[in-house]
């Protein structure tokens, strides 16, 4: 088998095959078959090369510029910042409660993917949380079952169908502020 190295400076996949392609030609015609000979492309490995005769040093990029030019080549592409998590208001999370025992007066049963759908929370990136929230409410106030782990959970309505969903009153809460001085009469 015949080995063919070359140590060349950095060459396009284009450059290698046309190269590539005439050394197995020579080779071929001097009776060495292209099928038992290997060209092997290295980097060159020494600073000075001849041109045409003439000693000329190897142009070569610094070690940064190389660093650098490896990042750019597996560069990630630069991600968006996650959008922050939006806090409701107990009227938009009562709101919300009341819709989603609807739909699952309605439906049935539901998992979180098409509760999200049936509320339009679905681009929401806070949707888990705030179903989470709401889904166990409704098991707290013993509207609805939950079936099932992780992905393949589902709730199920407990309620009678006719009936429109009861829901607890709101909880109040006393909101504490330090700058809130209290009201006088």
């Amino acid at each position: 088998m015949a080995l063919v190295t070359l140590q060349t400076p950095p060459l396009t996949s284009e450059q290698k095959q046309r190269i590539g392609e005439r050394i197995l030609q020579a080779l071929h015609a001097e009776g060495v078959p292209a099928s038992q000979t290997v060209v092997l492309f290295q980097p060159e490995s020494s600073d000075l090369y001849l041109e045409g005769g003439l000693l000329v040093e190897a142009v070569r990029p610094a070690a940064e510029t190389v660093v650098q030019e490896v990042r750019e080549a597996f560069r990630m592409p630069a991600l968006e910042p996650a959008a922050p998590a939006r806090r409701r208001s107990r009227g938009e999370q009562q709101d919300y409660l009341q819709r989603l025992a609807e739909v699952l007066r309605r439906e049935r049963s539901l998992t979180s993917f098409q509760a999200q759908a049936a509320l339009g929370l679905k681009d929401d990136p806070s949707a888990a949380s705030l179903l989470r929230n709401l889904f166990k409410s409704l098991e707290e106030d013993g509207l609805i079952r939950k079936e099932g782990q992780r992905r393949g959970t589902r709730y199920l309505w407990n309620g009678s169908e006719s009936e429109e969903p009861v829901l607890p009153a709101p909880r109040l809460v006393k909101r504490e502020d330090a700058d809130e001085e209290p009201l006088e009469d």
